[in-house]
């Protein structure tokens, strides 16, 4: 066994027993500017869609997820890389549903920079190779023999630091001062939080029932952890924002993207289309939250790390 593979770095895999969420794009570094990112071809991601080489964009379909040794679609946590079926040298790497099955497992050694298939042979002798080393658009990625040469080395970013357990409040960038505040109305310190509670704008106060937690995908109430932001099976647009019992379904399911200021529903077709929205687009007492398609528009965008906190949250 190399010596590398007993050094896997925990800031890209996440080994078993913890459950810590985090979306990296991964930059080949063939480039010198660090500007080529990994992404799924064809502009959305379904399984048999294909991983390439493009440009860094801060596209979703360049969003990835390190999750107890598999790589994820961020927006498709039931989607995995996979090198197919026999792990051949050469095979190009694509999107398919997770298995479990060895083709699928993925570790990343810090120090090499290189990303390896965990269960190629004895040693994990396969790694994830840009195609002849060439920084063109649209260029495949395969797993072929460890070679430790350029074409194989490959940026992922270190962990975020964790939130801290109090969470951050969610202030619409609407309002330029950020005053204004995603809210779980009826709610009093100690008590339970009641099911279907609606989420809604008010004036940031710093109370409990503003500060909000990312965590396993899910976005909770941070002092009542188990109590989640929900919009319901049917995920429709116009649909608003309340409060559920944690459960993981897709209705709960919900990420943050840290460039683009935007909290979007993992698990609404296959590109992530529905995003919060702020009803009416104007920041008044008791509007309420909703998803809606991701337009990019200012009643879209959430500022999550504001005010005092330092840390760049990305989920």
């Amino acid at each position: 066994m190399p010596s590398w593979l007993a050094g896997l770095l925990a800031t890209a895999v996440v080994s078993s027993g913890q459950d810590v969420k985090r979306v990296v794009t991964i930059q080949t570094l063939a480039d010198k500017d660090q500007n080529t990112c990994l992404e799924f071809s064809g502009g959305k991601v379904e399984w048999g869609s294909y991983v390439q080489i493009g440009t860094c964009t801060g596209s979703p379909m360049q969003n990835f997820l390190f999750k107890d040794g598999f790589i994820h679609p961020a927006a498709h946590m039931g989607t995995c890389l996979d090198a197919g079926d026999k792990m051949v040298a050469g095979t190009q790497l694509m999107a398919w549903k997770c298995n479990n099955l060895p083709q699928q497992k993925f570790g990343y050694d810090g120090n090499m920079k290189t990303i390896y298939l965990s269960a190629s042979q004895a040693d994990a002798s396969l790694c994830v190779d840009l195609a002849d080393g060439k920084l063109l658009a649209g260029n495949k990625v395969q797993a072929l023999a460890c070679s430790g040469l350029l074409n194989q080395k490959w940026n992922v970013p270190p962990a975020p630091p964790a939130p801290p357990a109090s969470g951050h409040p969610i202030r619409t960038l609407v309002d330029t001062s950020l005053n204004w505040c995603l809210q779980v109305q009826g709610t009093t310190p100690g008590s339970p939080v009641p099911t279907q509670g609606p989420v809604q704008v008010a004036i940031c106060t710093g109370e409990f029932n503003q500060n909000f937690l990312f965590r396993d995908g899910s976005l909770h109430l941070a002092e009542h952890p188990q109590t989640c932001v929900d919009v319901g099976a049917k995920m429709a647009a116009g649909t608003p924002l309340v409060t559920a019992a944690c459960n993981n379904s897709p209705g709960q399911q919900f990420g943050y993207d840290t460039q683009q200021k935007t909290i979007y529903l993992s698990a609404s077709g296959t590109d992530a289309s529905l995003c919060v929205d702020l009803k009416g687009g104007k920041p008044f007492t008791g509007t309420q939250s909703q998803v809606w398609q991701c337009s990019g528009l200012e009643n879209q965008r959430w500022d999550y790390t504001s005010g005092n906190d330092s840390d760049n949250i990305s989920i």
